[in-house]
């Protein structure tokens, strides 16, 4: 995948990444928000005014600041409790809304859809600087950016999601700098490191995964006898000091009291996820999230991915399941691991970050939902992997006339998801891939986190002037999340109502709630306006018959 004969590469990869930038810089006002936006930015408030009360008034710095600081912010909310997650993310967002002077909901939120962004962008620059270093090549560098930016579900996200592809973006970076430090083992490169692993985890908790792993291949790596690697031992710890040290300083949580705060932290995020339970639309059923079947998030991943990744991913990961198989069967005492070398050895890595973050999802992970968002952040593994599986078939093949199959079909689908992406624009998080969407339209959630509300609000607005309006909504999200990225004369127009017999509207994103669910009643309601995705409806409005 090289590029022949022309000149200034260079000025083909800016183009990309400055297309993107366009694309993104003009559309990211045109998404909603999900149900805890709101939750998570008050738990940010928190965090930055705690920072900025600890920093500038130290001395006088007590668990009764931090009573009466929860008391300010939370007055009204049951989310006061939940001040020990991370919120890296969100702290990022009120800086530049105190730097910037922000004051009305709107622009806080969609300030917040441009960072989540900006970030994803910057993360797709590390991306390409892996891939390229990886495979040697500014072609499979290229062309693994295009797939992550082009793959619906990730576009639309990468501007209003800002917990699952945030991680997902400072996953990038960790496998980047992890790589980095693989090939120059200096100070600065583990130093590096360790702050992509600290930001990691102080994004979730779920961050201390890749980098214990990579840690225990790495201090594998040191134990082979063939060789004298003091070094790598000496560097291990670094990693793992600076790693903590990092850690300390990006969650304020833990500044009063480390160890105790994080071993709190760590059991209460874990049981908070367990206890949700929602209901959701699995293979044509409706189950609770908490009686969800192990392979919920793989069949997710299965029926939402573009089929060209998924078909090159199989084959790459078979390849690298008999490379592991194979280095098994050839361990013996002169061949300590089962890897060749350190960029093997970072293969592996990688396959047993999918492989353990698989596993502990089912073991311990037992309230699922929202598809397969949790494991965004293995999706640049899943690319890297198709990459993998693409060149090995190309290698083995030894028909040179696979190319002129290979090269049209990716294209295509190349093609298609692009042209998918523009004609569904803004809902590209209902995405389901060509193989299954005949099926998964019917028999999966589509809008679950009610992004596509905000566009029935305008609408409702914009095209009635009997205000206010009365609006209420028969699903599980509720409408007042998306009230705030109205304008402030837009907030005026309108009343949430949650008697729903006294709405002049209803919406229907077709999230079913765990009970009480409203049926539309059709001698007093007309269908009023309505959003497709693929001729299924993913959001309806209905009005209330004069």
């Amino acid at each position: 995948m090289q590029f022949l004969n022309i000149r200034n590469k260079k000025i083909i990869i800016y183009g990309v990444f400055l297309a993107i930038f366009i694309i993104g810089t003009n559309i990211y006002k045109d998404y909603g928000m999900s149900f805890d936006d709101d939750d998570y930015r008050k738990i940010g408030q928190f965090h930055y005014e705690y920072i900025k009360i600890f920093l500038t008034n130290n001395e006088n710095f007590s668990l009764n600041t931090i009573k009466n600081l929860k008391q300010e912010i939370f007055s009204g909310t049951d989310i006061g409790e939940i001040t020990n997650h991370p919120v890296i993310f969100e702290i990022l967002v009120e800086f530049f809304v105190d730097l910037l002077n922000l004051n009305t909901s709107k622009d806080i939120y969609e300030l917040s859809h441009f960072i989540n962004f900006t970030i994803f962008l910057i993360s797709l620059i590390f991306f390409y600087k892996l891939i390229r270093s990886k495979f040697d090549s500014q072609g499979y560098g290229l062309f693994s950016v295009i797939f992550l930016f082009l793959t619906p579900r990730i576009f639309a996200e990468s501007f209003y999601n800002s917990r699952d592809i945030f991680f997902l973006s400072l996953f990038i970076f960790n496998i980047y700098l992890a790589r980095n430090f693989l090939l120059k083992q200096n100070f600065n490169s583990a130093i590096v490191y360790s702050l992509s692993s600290a930001l990691l985890i102080n994004a979730k908790i779920l961050g201390l995964l890749p980098p214990i792993l990579f840690l225990l291949f790495y201090f594998f790596d040191a134990m082979d006898e063939r060789k004298t690697k003091k070094n790598e031992i000496k560097f291990t710890g670094l990693i793992v000091i600076f790693t903590i040290f990092f850690i300390y300083i990006f969650w304020p949580y833990l500044w009063l009291n480390p160890i105790q705060n994080f071993l709190s932290a760590f059991s209460d995020i874990v049981q908070s996820q367990n206890s949700i339970s929602i209901l959701n639309l699995y293979l044509g059923d409706y189950t609770t999230s908490n009686n969800m079947p192990w392979h919920y998030r793989i069949v997710w991943f299965a029926v939402s991915t573009p089929t060209f990744v998924l078909f090159f991913f199989i084959i790459g990961f078979c390849v690298l399941l008999f490379q592991i198989f194979n280095g098994l069967l050839q361990l013996n005492n002169n061949n300590k691991n089962i890897w060749s070398n350190k960029d093997q050895m970072y293969n592996f890595y990688l396959f047993f970050v999918i492989i353990i973050t698989i596993t502990a999802s089912i073991k311990f992970n037992t309230s699922q939902f929202g598809g397969w968002r949790h494991f965004y952040f293995l999706y640049p593994i899943v690319i890297l992997f198709s990459l993998l599986g693409f060149k090995s078939l190309l290698f083995y093949s030894k028909n040179i006339n696979i190319k002129f199959l290979i090269y049209p079909l990716i294209g295509f689908n190349l093609l298609y998801v692009l042209f998918w992406n523009v004609l569904n624009h803004p809902h590209q998080q209902v995405f389901f891939n060509y193989i299954s969407k005949n099926y998964a339209y019917k028999n999966f959630d589509l809008d679950y986190w009610g992004i596509s509300n905000i566009h029935s609000l305008r609408y409702i607005i914009k095209n009635n002037n009997n205000y206010p309006l009365k609006i209420g909504t028969i699903s599980f999200n509720s409408l007042k999340d998306n009230t705030l990225l109205l304008t402030e004369k837009e907030k005026k127009k309108i009343n949430i109502v949650y008697k729903l017999n006294e709405a002049n509207f209803l919406i229907e994103n077709y999230k079913k709630k765990l009970r009480n669910n409203y049926k539309v009643d059709k001698t007093k309601y007309v269908k009023y306006y309505e959003i497709l995705v693929n001729n299924v409806p993913i959001n309806t409005v209905y009005k209330k018959i004069d």
